[in-house]
C-alpha cells in the first residue's frame, strides 16, 4: 500500500520542493498552452515561473506535457481525497511522493491536450485545440523545441498555390487568430493513444476575406478567399520510433485539395511540415546526410536546395532538424533556416523549411507526404540524420 501524504503535511512541504519542478514545469509550454498569459504579456521564463507558483499551480492550469493536476486526481482517488482536490497540493504530492511511487498522471483529452511519447519518454509531442491539432509542442529531456506563440508556428502543414499569403491555407488557424484561446481552423477529428496521434483538420485560410497582406507584392496585395474556413483538408498521423532510433518523430500526412480550388499555372507549394523552433535554439547547421559533417550557417540566407538544415541550443545540449523523401512525381524538396528576433523569449522563434512546389496541380489533387523529425543533443541529431538517411536521400 502506497502512503499518501496528508495535505497539511504537503502543503508544510511547498519551499522545499518547489512547484516549478520540471516533473510539472516546463516555462515555454505554460505560456503556449496558456495563452491568457501572453495576451497579459508573461513572456519570458521568469515571468512564467512566477505565475505558474503564486497562481498557475491554484488555478490547475496545465504547464506540462505528461503531467495534469486534473487527470492526476481523477487517477489516484486517495491523493484527491487526501488534498480536497486543491491543485497546489496535488502538484506537490506528485514532485515529493507520486513521481518516485510510479503513479499515473495523463488523461488523454482530459484538459483538451493530446501527448504522445517514446519508450522512456524523453521525447513528448503534443496538441490541442486551440491549433486545430497541429503539433504545438515538441520536448526532448523536458526542453520544449516548438515555438507555438501564435497560429502562423508550430509544426504545421501550409499551402500556397501562387498568391503567397492571400490564398493560404494553414492547418493551425489565421493570422487574426494571434493570441487567441480559439482558432478559425477546425479540427474534424483526433485519436491519441499515447505511442500515436491522428489528426483532420479543415484548414482557416492566413488572411481574412478583404484583409490586405503586410507586405504586398506583384502576387498578393489583398486575400482573394471570400471565406475565413477554407476546404483543404490536413489529415496526419505521428508517432515516435524510426529504424531503432527512438528520437526521431515520424509524419505521415494526407492533403486533400478541394474540388473547386484555385491556382496560379497549376502552382502548389506545400510546407510538409515546418517546425517553428523555441527561440533559444539560436545556433543553425547544414548537415552532410551521408558523413554527418556540419557546417556553421547564418539564417535567413534562403534556400539550401536539398541539402538539411539543424537549429541547436549554443551548447549543442538540445537540436531540432526536419528531412524527408522526395514529394512524389519526380518533384524534389527544398530545406532553409530562419530566425525571427520578436523581442521576448516567448516570441522569438526560428524556422526550418522543408517545402515541396508542384507545377501540375489540380483541384480535387490528393498529396501524400512523410516527413522525419529527429531531435536531442547536436551530436545525437547528426549521428541519426545520418544513420536514417537512405529515407530521404
Amino acid at each position: 500500500m502506497r502512503l499518501v501524504i496528508c495535505a497539511i503535511c504537503i502543503a508544510g512541504l511547498a519551499f522545499a520542493a518547489g512547484l516549478e519542478d520540471a516533473l510539472v514545469f516546463n516555462p515555454y509550454y505554460y505560456m503556449f498552452t496558456n495563452a491568457d498569459l501572453l495576451r497579459d504579456h508573461i513572456n519570458s521564463k521568469e515571468a512564467a515561473i512566477t505565475h505558474w507558483n503564486e497562481h498557475g499551480a491554484r488555478e490547475c492550469r496545465n504547464a506540462h506535457p505528461t503531467f495534469d493536476v486534473a487527470s492526476y486526481f481523477n487517477m489516484n482517488p486517495d491523493v484527491a481525497r487526501s488534498c480536497n482536490r486543491l491543485c497546489d497540493c496535488g502538484v506537490r504530492h506528485f514532485i515529493t511522493n507520486g513521481h518516485r511511487e510510479g503513479r499515473h498522471t495523463w488523461q488523454q483529452g482530459n484538459n483538451g491536450r493530446y501527448t504522445i511519447w517514446n519508450a522512456d519518454k524523453t521525447v513528448t509531442v503534443s496538441t490541442g485545440g486551440r491549433m486545430a491539432g497541429a503539433i504545438d509542442s515538441i520536448t526532448y529531456k523536458g526542453r520544449e523545441l516548438l515555438n507555438s506563440y501564435d497560429h502562423g508556428r508550430e509544426c504545421q502543414y501550409a499551402i500556397t498555390v501562387g498568391y503567397g499569403e492571400c490564398l493560404n491555407p494553414t492547418e493551425a488557424g489565421s493570422s487574426s487568430d494571434g493570441l487567441a484561446d480559439t482558432t478559425t481552423s477546425k479540427l474534424l477529428g483526433i485519436r491519441c493513444d499515447g505511442s500515436s496521434l491522428q489528426t483532420t483538420s479543415q484548414s482557416a485560410f492566413w488572411l481574412r476575406p478583404g484583409e490586405h497582406e503586410a507586405h504586398p507584392s506583384a502576387a498578393c496585395t489583398v486575400a482573394r478567399n471570400t471565406q475565413a474556413l477554407s476546404d483543404y483538408k490536413f489529415s496526419k498521423n505521428v508517432f515516435t520510433g524510426y529504424k531503432g532510433h527512438n528520437n526521431v518523430i515520424v509524419v505521415e500526412g494526407q492533403i486533400d485539395v478541394p474540388p473547386h480550388a484555385e491556382f496560379a499555372n497549376h502552382f502548389l507549394q506545400l510546407e510538409a511540415p515546418t517546425p517553428y523552433t523555441n527561440g533559444e535554439l539560436t545556433s543553425f547547421y547544414t548537415i552532410n546526410v551521408h558523413t554527418a559533417a556540419i557546417a556553421p550557417y547564418k539564417p535567413n540566407q534562403g534556400e539550401t536546395g536539398t541539402t538539411p538544415t539543424i537549429a541547436a541550443t549554443p551548447d549543442g545540449s538540445a537540436a531540432l532538424s526536419i528531412i524527408a523523401p522526395q514529394c512524389g512525381h519526380g518533384v524534389d524538396r527544398h530545406f532553409a533556416a530562419w530566425y525571427f528576433n520578436e523581442g521576448s523569449e516567448a516570441g522569438n522563434t526560428g524556422k526550418l523549411d522543408v517545402v515541396c512546389r508542384w507545377n501540375d496541380a489540380n483541384a480535387g489533387d490528393v498529396y501524400h507526404t512523410t516527413a522525419y523529425i529527429v531531435v536531442g543533443t547536436l551530436d545525437e541529431v547528426r549521428g541519426t540524420i545520418q544513420s536514417i538517411a537512405s529515407c530521404c536521400f
